[in-house]
């Protein structure tokens, strides 16, 4: 029981210092030159003249220190000149005030979070109309929401909607921002409004996002989708340019050196060019039937004149067989007959070990003709069936030893995507 009455006391404290702090904000702010009161450059009034008003009637110096040291906002300040205590309000003047000692921003990055506290019946008006300092000197502001820990003043505990500034945007459009002595953010905005172009977000008590029709916000996150979509078109595209073709991949060291028939019928009027045999004759077989041979033939020649009449008539012999046997007068069934004997080499463990360099070597083969012949719509069958009978052989490559299946991927020059993926062709 004895709780309750001292509990009551202390109310009755707070109470009152509440009201005198309100007195205070009052006259320092907006009327101290209508009750008489002689207000310096610097917003300081003679302590001792507030006194003699009437409103202040029972109160003392001690009463008014105990509210400025004591009010949370740190809303009053006291300095002591000549002997003389004065006292101000350290922001939030509707009367002019040319020396409030406010620190200017210079650096948008010195004030990374702006928020405005209102309320939610003001935001339509807000909305259209931005930001307003209405009969003040200034638009007050906060770093953070109320009940921050570094928030101390700029916003009162009622608010129900906060408005996040856009600094960086403000600063760079000229707009001045300043700081109080107890850490309000001051702007007078432009022509004394804040539009709603420097509007960031707008979020309730609750830290929600507010919804509503007001164009700026809806189109940060119109903004937002849209880069995100461009970024996704971005990487589709890029990802199709260096995606390999699911018919002929990425030029490879086995896939260069695979023979096209247009690169050997050009050997037949270039004879710099490399000169291919057919019928499987290697370079061994060459020097045994186009050098050795003539020279055998003419071994048991009588004389050196019919020994060089002999050995001329073999050379013009084996002008002839090269001719014959020359890869440039065959057809591409041959050249692609040389091409999978190279790709037996090249990929083959054991004999008739063929596998997909086989099917690799045909489908180049048939894209080639292919290439030059648009109208054979048969073979266009034929190449989409050899493609994708080339990716089952090469998924259950996968599955029975990865190993060599990423090695006959990079050999082949082909991609996982275009072997487990869907083949267009």
């Amino acid at each position: 029981m004895s709780s309750k009455p001292g509990k009551r006391r202390k109310d009755r404290n707070d109470s009152s210092q509440v009201k005198l702090s309100k007195l205070l904000s009052n006259i320092l702010r907006h009327s101290a030159k209508e009750r008489g009161l002689e207000i310096g450059d610097d917003g300081f009034v003679k302590l001792n003249e507030l006194l003699k008003l009437q409103q202040f009637k029972g109160k003392s110096v001690e009463d008014i220190r105990s509210v400025v040291d004591n009010n949370d906002k740190q809303r009053f300040s006291l300095k002591i000149e000549n002997s003389e205590l004065y006292i101000r309000a350290n922001q939030g003047h509707s009367i002019e005030v040319k020396d409030l000692e406010l620190e200017k921003i210079t650096d948008y990055e010195q004030i990374p979070t702006v928020v405005h506290g209102t309320y939610l019946r003001k935001w339509e008006i807000i909305e259209k109309e931005g930001l307003r300092k209405m009969n003040r000197n200034h638009i007050h502001c906060s770093i953070g929401q109320f009940g921050d820990p570094n928030v101390t003043s700029g916003v009162r505990a009622n608010c129900d909607l906060f408005i996040y500034i856009n600094a960086k945007k403000a600063t760079e459009d000229g707009i001045e921002f300043y700081r109080s002595s107890n850490g309000v953010i001051l702007t007078s905005g432009i022509n004394g409004c804040l539009k709603p172009e420097y509007f960031l977000k707008v979020v309730n008590k609750n830290e929600r996002t507010f919804h509503s029709t007001f164009p700026t916000l809806k189109r940060i996150p119109r903004e937002i989708k849209k880069k995100n979509l461009a970024k996704k078109l971005a990487k589709l595209e890029e990802e199709k340019e260096n995606k390999p073709n699911p018919i002929t991949g990425v030029p490879t060291e086995f896939t260069r050196s695979l023979l096209r028939p247009s690169d050997v019928y050009k050997t037949a009027t270039d004879l710099t060019l490399p000169q291919y045999n057919n019928y499987f004759i290697d370079g061994s077989d060459a020097e045994i039937v186009f050098k050795k041979l003539p020279e055998k033939m003419c071994e048991n020649s009588e004389s050196n004149e019919t020994r060089d009449k002999r050995l001329e008539n073999e050379s013009e012999k084996v002008k002839i067989l090269k001719s014959m046997v020359s890869l440039h007068n065959a057809n591409s069934r041959s050249i692609m007959k040389h091409n999978i004997k190279k790709a037996v080499e090249e990929f083959a463990r054991f004999p008739n070990d063929t596998g997909t360099a086989i099917w690799t070597v045909r489908i180049l083969n048939l894209h080639e003709h292919l290439q030059k012949n648009h109208k054979d719509k048969h073979n266009y069958r034929n190449l989409r069936t050899l493609v994708h009978k080339r990716q089952g052989i090469l998924k259950y490559l996968k599955r029975e030893s990865l190993e060599r299946y990423y090695n006959c991927l990079k050999k082949l020059g082909l991609d996982n995507k275009i072997i487990e993926g869907e083949i267009v062709i």
